[in-house]
Order: C-alpha cells, then structure tokens, then sequence
C-alpha cells in the first residue's frame, strides 16, 4: 500500500473512533497530549521503517550458518552469549545497512509527520515544505535542506568509517 493509505489507516486506529483510544484514555493519556501524538508520529515511522529494515537483514541472517552458534554452545556457550558473540558480528554489516535505511526514511519523512503530527510535530521535511510554501522564504527553505543534507553525509561519512575500520582490524 502507498505511505500515505497506511498512515491514515493508523490515524483511524488511533483517531478519536479508533480501537486503541480507549487504552490511552484508561492509562489517562489525552489524544489531544503532545505525548500522545509524538507517540503516535513515533508508531508511524516504525510502522513504515521496521518492514524496510526486515528485508535488509533477511538475507544477512540467512546466510549466516547456524553450525556456528551450534558449535558455541557445543564448547559450554550458553544461548544468548553465542547468539550475541557470533550472530551479532557476522550481521553487523546488515545491521548497519538497516540502519542507514532507517536513517535515511526517517530525517526525510513528509507524510507521517504531516498527518499524524497535524502539524504539530515538525520534521526537517516539514519545515522545507513550511519555508518554501507557506511562508515563500526560499533562502531560508534552501539553507535547511542543505543542513539536512549535510547531516545525512555526516552520519552516512562516519558510518562508513567506522564499518571500515573495522573491517580492517577483521
């Protein structure tokens, strides 16, 4: 389904005839907090980034063979040390992937914070959109894109180091 059905499917289920709102008005949790609806541009974005992130670290996980962790346990390991001493680090690089996606969907997220914030919750995105449309200042809509470009190479530059370097100590 496209980004936006999905978002406003989940702006039903937590609307104010939704399924979930009697939860958070038992919890005493108003739908009209700003907890609550950074809670629900939150539950967005995992609801379109986790799917993503799944599909990148299917096939990392599935090439990993489980002979290793069963031979870890067959030396005294116990489960959890062996999942996270050789799953972790042979993943890594699919981990890391997921995250530059994650990364990446998320600082240049529009629809979700738009609808489901209704527009109290602002994004880099948002604000470009708020600088040039509405408010027609295009210096100022130019100059945030390009921090927001600039801080997505920054974090994809030291990402890339970091992974590199460890690839050379491997």
């Amino acid at each position: 389904l496209s980004m936006l059905v999905r978002t406003y499917a989940l702006e039903l289920a937590f609307g104010s005839v939704g399924v979930v709102r009697p939860l958070f008005l038992a919890l005493g949790i108003s739908p009209t907090s700003r907890w609550y609806t950074e809670t629900l541009v939150a539950a967005g974005l995992l609801h379109a980034v986790v799917p993503m992130c799944t599909l990148t670290l299917l096939g990392t996980i599935q090439n990993i063979d489980p002979r290793f962790c069963d031979a870890a346990q067959s030396l005294g390991a116990p489960a959890w040390k062996a999942h996270l001493g050789i799953t972790v680090p042979l993943a890594l690089p699919g981990l890391v992937s997921a995250f530059l996606i994650a990364m990446t969907f998320s600082i240049s997220a529009f629809v979700i914070p738009m609808v489901l914030g209704k527009g109290r919750v602002l994004f880099l995105s948002n604000t470009i959109y708020t600088r040039f449309s509405d408010v027609a200042n295009y210096p100022s809509g130019a100059a945030v894109s390009i921090v927001m470009l600039v801080i997505s190479l920054l974090v994809l530059s030291l990402v890339s180091l970091v992974q590199r370097r460890r690839g050379s100590r491997s």
